[in-house]
Protein backbone atom coordinates (compact mmCIF):
# COMPACT_ATOMS: atom_id res chain seq x y z
CA UNK A 1 0.00 0.00 0.00
CA UNK A 2 3.09 1.98 0.30
CA UNK A 3 4.09 2.01 -3.11
CA UNK A 4 0.64 3.71 -3.90
CA UNK A 5 1.24 6.42 -1.61
CA UNK A 6 5.10 7.25 -3.11
CA UNK A 7 3.47 7.01 -6.33
CA UNK A 8 0.56 9.06 -6.02
CA UNK A 9 3.35 11.90 -4.48
CA UNK A 10 5.04 11.40 -7.65
CA UNK A 11 2.31 11.78 -9.88
CA UNK A 12 1.33 15.25 -7.79
CA UNK A 13 4.72 16.49 -7.80
CA UNK A 14 5.40 16.18 -11.93
CA UNK A 15 1.50 17.27 -12.28
CA UNK A 16 2.69 20.48 -10.28
CA UNK A 17 6.38 20.51 -12.32
CA UNK A 18 4.50 20.72 -15.35
CA UNK A 19 2.49 23.17 -14.52
CA UNK A 20 4.75 25.98 -12.86
CA UNK A 21 7.86 25.09 -14.99
CA UNK A 22 8.48 27.46 -18.17
CA UNK A 23 10.32 25.30 -20.55
CA UNK A 24 7.48 24.00 -22.59
CA UNK A 25 9.57 20.20 -23.03
CA UNK A 26 10.37 19.75 -19.39
CA UNK A 27 6.78 20.42 -18.93
CA UNK A 28 5.87 17.49 -21.51
CA UNK A 29 8.25 15.27 -19.79
CA UNK A 30 6.50 15.87 -16.03
CA UNK A 31 3.16 15.19 -17.78
CA UNK A 32 5.22 11.77 -19.36
CA UNK A 33 5.96 10.86 -15.76
CA UNK A 34 3.02 11.50 -14.18
CA UNK A 35 0.66 8.81 -16.85
CA UNK A 36 4.25 6.62 -16.24
CA UNK A 37 3.26 6.53 -12.22
CA UNK A 38 -0.78 6.23 -13.51
CA UNK A 39 0.03 2.81 -15.22
CA UNK A 40 2.29 1.87 -12.82
CA UNK A 41 -0.42 2.32 -10.73
CA UNK A 42 -2.78 0.40 -12.45
CA UNK A 43 -0.76 -2.82 -12.67
CA UNK A 44 -0.45 -2.34 -8.66
CA UNK A 45 -4.38 -2.52 -8.62
CA UNK A 46 -4.23 -5.65 -10.91
CA UNK A 47 -5.38 -4.08 -13.53
CA UNK A 48 -3.01 -4.94 -16.74
CA UNK A 49 -5.34 -4.15 -19.31
CA UNK A 50 -6.00 -0.66 -18.58
CA UNK A 51 -2.35 -0.02 -17.69
CA UNK A 52 -1.56 -1.21 -21.37
CA UNK A 53 -3.81 0.93 -22.67
CA UNK A 54 -3.00 4.00 -20.46
CA UNK A 55 0.86 3.32 -21.53
CA UNK A 56 0.26 3.24 -25.40
CA UNK A 57 -2.06 6.32 -25.58
CA UNK A 58 0.54 8.02 -23.00
CA UNK A 59 3.52 7.31 -25.17
CA UNK A 60 1.64 8.26 -28.09
CA UNK A 61 0.43 11.81 -26.58
CA UNK A 62 4.20 12.37 -25.50
CA UNK A 63 5.67 11.90 -28.97
CA UNK A 64 3.23 14.25 -30.30
CA UNK A 65 3.59 16.53 -27.82
CA UNK A 66 7.45 16.82 -27.93
CA UNK A 67 6.87 16.56 -31.77
CA UNK A 68 4.73 20.23 -31.53
CA UNK A 69 6.85 21.83 -28.46
CA UNK A 70 10.51 21.44 -30.79
CA UNK A 71 8.48 22.22 -34.21
CA UNK A 72 6.52 24.95 -33.18
CA UNK A 73 6.89 28.61 -34.74
CA UNK A 74 8.64 30.84 -32.57
CA UNK A 75 7.07 34.24 -34.43
CA UNK A 76 3.80 34.64 -34.13
CA UNK A 77 2.14 34.97 -36.97
CA UNK A 78 -1.49 37.22 -37.13
CA UNK A 79 -4.76 35.19 -37.61
CA UNK A 80 -5.03 36.40 -41.50
CA UNK A 81 -1.52 35.11 -43.33
CA UNK A 82 -3.25 31.25 -42.08
CA UNK A 83 -7.05 31.30 -43.55
CA UNK A 84 -7.41 27.51 -43.18
CA UNK A 85 -6.21 27.55 -39.16
CA UNK A 86 -8.46 30.39 -38.71
CA UNK A 87 -11.85 28.95 -40.79
CA UNK A 88 -10.55 24.93 -38.96
CA UNK A 89 -10.77 27.57 -34.98
CA UNK A 90 -14.31 29.38 -36.14
CA UNK A 91 -15.58 25.95 -36.96
CA UNK A 92 -14.39 24.05 -33.78
CA UNK A 93 -15.51 27.03 -31.56
CA UNK A 94 -19.04 27.01 -33.78
CA UNK A 95 -19.63 23.07 -33.04
CA UNK A 96 -18.61 23.50 -29.34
Amino acid sequence: MIELYVLLGLMIAGAIIAVEVKNLLSAVVAVGIVGLGLSVIFLLLKAPDVAITQIVVEIAAVILLIRATLHRDIALKPCGSRPFGALMGTLFLGLA
